[in-house]
């Protein structure tokens, strides 16, 4: 079960008509049924449509409501935001003009993620391995 349209011509304008149809076989050829004439749809509700769709077809797929949702573990995006947005205001990678990094990130991005780490969880072990003169770590 999925959602089709036709397209039809009216005074040089376009229009779509949507419809429910199923798939089925006739003598080894696919062929597909209109299950439900539905007619001229948004592209929100031909979203919603499809998700209805998709959770009748795939049974690991499911639509419910948010109030539903319960989350099982919780992150400090918001800690996280505002130790971002005090580096951008001080303006702090400015410090660093040179690039002292040897890999793909530059020295900026280094010193913040490792700034925002440190703030958000100060007892953390994280930090940046040692590299030998070859981009190795040690």
């Amino acid at each position: 079960m999925y959602l089709d349209y036709k397209t039809t011509r009216y005074k040089d304008k376009i229009y779509k008509s949507y419809l429910i149809v199923e798939s089925y076989r006739e003598k080894g050829e696919v062929k597909k049924r209109p299950l439900w004439k539905i007619g001229k749809l948004t592209d929100n509700q031909v979203a919603q449509i499809k998700l209805i769709c998709k959770s009748q077809t795939d049974k690991e797929f499911a639509v419910t409501e948010l109030k539903n949702v319960i989350p099982l573990q919780s992150k400090p995006y918001l800690e996280l935001a505002v130790v971002n947005e005090l580096w951008n205001q001080g303006e702090l990678s400015r410090v660093f003009r040179t690039n002292i990094t040897k890999g793909d990130l530059p020295t900026p991005l280094v010193a913040r993620v490792l700034t925002i780490n440190r703030c958000v969880d100060p007892c953390s072990n994280y930090s940046i391995p040692p590299m030998d003169k070859k981009n190795r770590r040690i």
